[in-house]
């Protein structure tokens, strides 16, 4: 290492060191639980020092945790702030608000506070649950459906961090209650489940995730609140059970959380009378807070009231009393205590009179003081950075939790035909039908990346409306649809779900296989008449848009369905039913988060792209990179035409070039030569009909691919049917062999109003067939120079069409395009699309002087009718990483083998040590002294093409990538090169690489 490089690695490890020592304030410290609660019940002299100087309404007012909304008034403020200022109390909850406003909140109350405050909040699926601009994390029963209790200790980490960035301290999580009624309206999807060791699993992972990241949990509702159909925030809910039952189901979570050394503990609103017979709510019990809690079942942390305002106890106790009571049972803290002074007086009453002992007084108050003391506040409160808190809070972790979460929740409660995954599309004609409003149709949208689906909607209810869709459903050999419209916890209601659609369902349902899928909790299949008749029944917990794509995602296999439910549903689900089902080798459309890849870098390609527009380099583009069978990159930038008049979206056709040659003529000579139809060395007058003395009859098949057959690079064709015009420099047409109306004599579209002989096609292959040939084999030189050259193409179409007898376009779009579900992939794409759905390309002069829109770019292509075997394609990004990505799979794709493995192995590596070509595909060069036609990243054995639109592709097995540029850099002229230039497709795929490079390290 020279002297400046160990200069710069010292200075960097420093910046490192002081922004460690800048940030080590706000990071609580390094959790073992054990410390926490050895502290929590021990002395310091910290705690007594302040115990020995407090009053007892400072006292009192330390027990006392009050609400705060960073989405309210000022009044809400100035309450808060009074309570601090002449209350000193002692902690404050967050409810609803968003980021920066409760950051500045936290700063200023814990500024004016003598002592530092405690902060909490009730976030069970994360902070989305309470701020807005912040997603939520799943409810506890869909990570209770994954069966995999290692998400929930990922959960827990990941909302602890969002803690840690607000400066909060205790979460009021997990739910520990086991959800055994299914008419319970309150715990429901808040509880991982009904069986209680499995729930068990999920709370200790989920505690621990909080707690080792230095969040305090806090289990609640104890002694348990699942076996009730009351909701406690409206009325007082009662549990009629025996102890022994209890002792055995509800109260077991809260023993093992307890002996794993959970930190806090909520006290549930409801009255259990076999734990105390006088009917006292449990939070206001000595005999379940105390004695059972505390004394019997040993647990020595923090206990906290449910909320105080709630009608549990509001309805039954004033504040002042309710407080007090709760205090005498044997909680430490009142969360959100109503009326604080008039509660403060009257506790410190209590104590005069002894009816609140001094000595039960000082307890709580030293949890609450050591507590603070175990997070550093005693030496201060830090400061919560008011900016950044977005990229802090949504982090990418974060989002690839949520997403793997969501994917392994997915219950299929049916499948008797096993149509799930929905695997070839051929023959299949789709519908989708969506029950209720959902604006942002995220199923349809992520649905029709892998097949063509007819989406009908349903709002409003009407007799007619299902009679009219009923007979349009005969036509469809399979119906999916989506229910939207359910309310996870209104089981008094039937979940919201009308029983006039569930009759409806059934009716599709005995017309034609129906596949339905449910936004909501498992418990709403229940509303469903006659589930079991469905062909399928997917329950996807939630209406949300990440829900809905993986439920599209599951149902054609590019995610397998592993969930099982976590609760007993009544003649739908038997607890951990679920039929699982692997995924099938499709493209899936993801995120990076989910392959681990840094958005960092992924950032630098979207400028790039920006500056190649601004520079002029192109109008627009789509880009697609993919590794491990997900695409993590899909985006459009720009516009059709520099006019600014059209955005590029992701399925706006393209056309692709000479990217033809390798999606739509190698594919099928590939298909040949496995089938044996084909011989790479034999010549090529064994395919097909050459004139006798033709100087291309001994060409042979792999030099065709190989680019090493001696074909000129380049024939002007067009020049054979122009004629010189008086008074221009430009010809014109012949009208012998164009016409501006489409006849029989004249089928071949050219342009818009030209159109061709068909005759002209049979004129093309004599002027090819009669060229000179670039160089020619002798007994001294065997092997032919590379030569680029489109003419092979023309050959090989040839092939491929005398021998199948029909077009290439035809055998092409039924072997591949079809079946991998490429529906945006065309020759002649106007006879399919709008033009408002293609791309444009060149302002063409000499030969159709007009706007080329819609009709291939190359004009030998162009003469051809629009089908050729070297350009005519039309495709989207999002259809060609289809392709690539069953070459990857060695010819494997959606549950189908379009290629024998062996096959895509050959036409994809290297042929000869003089050339770097495989058959049909470029590659990178292997020689150093030669110019290569990829970035030096890409490895030996990766492979792909351009085209001279401004499109490339390009495989790389090693590293399991596939990447997809299109672009219209033509436009207005084919003279633009700056694409090339500025080597900009080359350079960004070498991004994506060191992406994948740098996460893999």
């Amino acid at each position: 290492m020279t002297y400046y490089k160990h200069c710069f690695v010292v200075m960097r490890y420093r910046c490192i060191f002081a922004l460690l020592l800048f940030l080590l304030p706000l990071v609580s410290p390094a959790v073992g639980y054990e410390a926490y609660l050895e502290t929590l019940n021990g002395r310091n002299e910290w705690t007594e020092a302040q115990l020995s100087r407090m009053t007892v309404r400072e006292k009192i007012a330390q027990l006392m945790m009050v609400a705060v909304y960073s989405n309210k008034n000022k009044k809400n403020e100035q309450t808060v702030t009074r309570l601090i200022n002449n209350y000193k109390v002692g902690g404050i909850i967050f409810f609803q608000g968003n980021l920066v406003t409760q950051a500045k909140l936290t700063n200023r109350y814990q500024s004016l506070s003598t002592i530092p405050l405690l902060i909490a909040m009730d976030a069970e699926w994360g902070i989305g649950m309470r701020l807005d601009s912040v997603d939520n994390l799943p409810f506890q029963l869909v990570v209770g459906a994954t069966r995999n209790a290692q998400y929930s200790y990922r959960m827990g980490s990941e909302i602890a961090k969002q803690f840690q960035c607000l400066g909060m301290h205790i979460n009021f999580a997990p739910v520990a209650d086991l959800n055994n009624n299914p008419a319970n309206p309150v715990i429901n999807v808040r509880s991982f489940g009904e069986e209680k060791k499995m729930v068990t699993n999920y709370l200790v992972a989920f505690m621990q995730g909080l707690q080792d990241n230095g969040v305090l949990a806090c289990a609640k509702h104890f002694p348990g609140h699942g076996n009730t159909n009351i909701d406690s925030h409206i009325e007082i809910p009662t549990v009629y059970q025996t102890r022994f039952a209890i002792e055995q189901n509800e109260l077991y979570p809260f023993k093992e959380l307890i002996n794993k050394n959970i930190a806090c503990m909520m006290m549930g609103h409801l009255r259990v009378p076999v734990l105390d017979k006088s009917f006292e709510i449990a939070s206001l019990s000595p005999r379940i807070t105390t004695e059972l809690l505390q004394k019997k079942m040993g647990f020595r942390g923090l206990i906290f009231t449910d909320g105080m305002p709630m009608k549990a106890v509001s309805q039954r106790y004033n504040a002042p009393a309710a407080n007090l009571r709760a205090l005498i049972a044997g909680n430490d803290v009142l969360v959100d205590p109503l009326d604080v002074p008039a509660s403060i007086d009257t506790i410190e009453d209590a104590v005069k009179r002894g009816v609140f002992s001094m000595e039960l007084l000082d307890h709580h108050c030293r949890k609450v003081l050591n507590t603070k003391y175990y997070f550093g506040l005693h030496k201060g409160a830090p400061k919560v950075p008011e900016t950044g808190l977005a990229k802090c809070i949504n982090s990418q972790l974060v989002e690839s939790v949520k997403n793997q979460i969501i994917e392994g929740s997915l219950i299929l409660a049916t499948d008797k035909q096993r149509l799930v995954p929905i695997k070839s599309t051929i023959n299949e004609k789709i519908a989708y039908i969506e029950i209720g409003n959902n604006p942002k149709n995220t199923f349809y949208q992520t649905a029709q990346q892998y097949v063509n689906i007819h989406k009908f909607s349903i709002t409003q209810f009407q007799p007619d409306t299902y009679l009219h869709l009923l007979d349009s459903l005969s036509a469809y050999s399979l119906v999916i649809v989506g229910y939207m419209d359910i309310q996870q916890r209104r089981p008094q209601r039937n979940y919201g779900m009308d029983s006039e659609v569930c009759s409806f369902l059934l009716r599709v349902a005995q017309l034609c296989p129906t596949i339905v899928t449910l936004y909501a909790s498992p418990y709403t299949a229940s509303q469903l008449m006659y589930p079991n008749l469905f062909a399928g029944l997917l329950i996807a917990h939630n209406v949300e848009t990440d829900y809905q794509k993986a439920a599209a995602d599951a149902l054609f296999g590019t995610i397998p369905i592993l969930g099982r439910c976590p609760v007993t549903v009544p003649n739908v689900f038997v607890l951990e039913q679920g039929i699982q089902r692997k995924r099938i080798l499709r493209l899936k459309n993801g995120t990076p988060q989910e392959l681990g890849i840094k958005t960092d870098r992924l950032k630098k390609v979207d400028e790039m792209i920006a500056a190649a527009i601004k520079e002029h380099a192109f109008p627009g583009c789509q880009v697609l990179a993919a590794h491990k069978g997900v695409a993590f990159y899909n985006k459009s930038f720009g516009y059709h035409t520099y006019n600014n008049d059209r955005p590029v979206t992701s399925s706006d056709l393209y056309d692709i070039a000479s990217l033809t040659k390798v999606v739509g003529t190698l594919p099928m000579i590939m298909k040949m030569y496995e089938q044996k139809e084909l011989e790479l060395d034999e010549p090529i007058e064994k395919y097909i009909a050459l004139p006798e003395k033709s100087n291309k009859n001994s060409l042979q098949v792999r030099d065709l691919l190989m680019h090493q057959a001696g074909l000129q690079a380049w024939l002007p064709l067009i020049t054979k049917f122009l004629i010189a015009t008086p008074n221009s420099s430009l010809p014109a047409l012949d009208g012998n062999f164009f016409a501006t109306q489409f006849s029989p004599e004249y089928p071949l579209p050219i342009a818009d109003n030209i159109w061709a002989k068909k005759s002209i096609q049979q004129r093309i292959y004599q002027v090819i067939d009669s060229s000179e040939l670039s160089y020619t084999k002798t007994l001294f030189k065997k092997n032919v120079p590379y030569l680029y050259s489109d003419l092979g193409f023309y050959y090989l179409q040839r092939i491929a069409e005398q021998n199948k007898n029909s077009t290439i376009a035809q055998q092409v779009d039924s072997l591949f395009f079809r079946p991998l579900g490429m529906q945006h992939t065309t020759y002649l794409p106007l006879q399919k699309f709008g033009k408002r759905n293609i791309v444009p390309t060149e302002l063409e002069e000499p030969f159709r002087r007009q706007l080329i829109h819609g009709y291939v770019h190359d004009q030998g292509a162009a003469l051809m009718g629009g089908v050729a075997g070297h350009a005519g394609l039309f495709a989207t990004a999002n259809d060609l990483a289809k392709y690539l990505q069953m070459l990857l799979w060695l010819g494997n794709y959606g549950g189908m083998q379009f290629l024998k493995p062996a096959t895509v192995e050959l036409f994809t590596k290297y042929q000869s040590s003089d050339s770097r070509r495989a058959l049909g595909f470029d590659k990178p060069e292997p020689n150093p002294k030669k110019a290569s036609p990829i970035c030096p990243e890409a490895s030996p054995s990766s492979y792909g093409h351009t085209g001279f639109t401004g499109t490339m592709v390009w495989v790389d097995p090693e590293r399991e990538m596939l990447f997809v540029f299109l672009s219209n850099r033509v436009h207005p002229s084919a003279s633009n090169n700056l694409i090339t230039t500025s080597n900009i497709r080359s350079n960004i795929l070498s991004e994506f690489l060191k992406a994948i490079d740098e996460k893999q390290k």
